[in-house]
């Protein structure tokens, strides 16, 4: 009778209380060095995604300048329907056909596309470019380059900067136009 007694008390096992305090201090240690690690990463995917849209934008200026012969605009909008006297592009933009050439949004002018950030970022434009205005020939209106700083609160490193050359073409870096690191501060 004891060799069933011994049997039951074995298939009856489970976790001592040492065995239980253990593996949770294992667990905590474990998400207290993955849970940064991965804001980080996620907060780097989002600064990824801005900077592809605002390229995205940037090139369908361009293009839709070259198409209809005409100047488009790009500006900070954070209402999606006017242009803000701004440097900061952090609640979105849009762009729009600059009928009169007056940089401005007028309700005759078609807007072709608005972007809102929704994401923890800031996106910053060099002094001097509150718009990014495209000529008819693909060029940008201004006479020297643009830069756009995408930056992460979370994960500097993985800050980027969107560079316009004064022909129009937008290039994307992880350094500025005078080859630091990306900065918005």
């Amino acid at each position: 009778m004891q060799r069933n007694v011994a049997a039951s008390r074995h298939r009856c096992g489970g976790l001592t209380l040492v065995e239980l305090i253990t593996t949770l201090a294992v667990a905590v240690i474990i998400l207290g060095v993955g849970v940064p690690g991965y804001r980080a990463l996620i907060d780097g995917q989002r600064v990824n995604t801005r900077t592809n849209a605002l390229v995205a934008h940037l090139q369908l200026a361009r293009s839709e300048a070259v198409k209809r012969g005409d100047r488009v605009a790009m500006c900070p909008s954070p209402d999606g329907t006017s242009c803000a006297d701004s440097f900061d592009w952090t609640d979105g933009w849009l762009v729009f056909v600059d009928l009169n050439q007056d940089r401005e949004r007028q309700d005759t002018e078609p807007v072709l596309r608005i972007a809102e950030v929704a994401a923890p970022l800031q996106i910053v434009t060099s002094t001097g470019r509150r718009r990014v205005v495209y000529e008819p020939d693909g060029s940008v209106l201004g006479g020297s380059n643009a830069t756009f700083r995408v930056c992460s609160p979370i994960a500097a490193e993985r800050n980027r900067a969107v560079i316009i050359s004064i022909t129009g073409r937008p290039r994307v870096s992880d350094r500025d136009a005078d080859n630091q690191p990306v900065s918005c501060g």
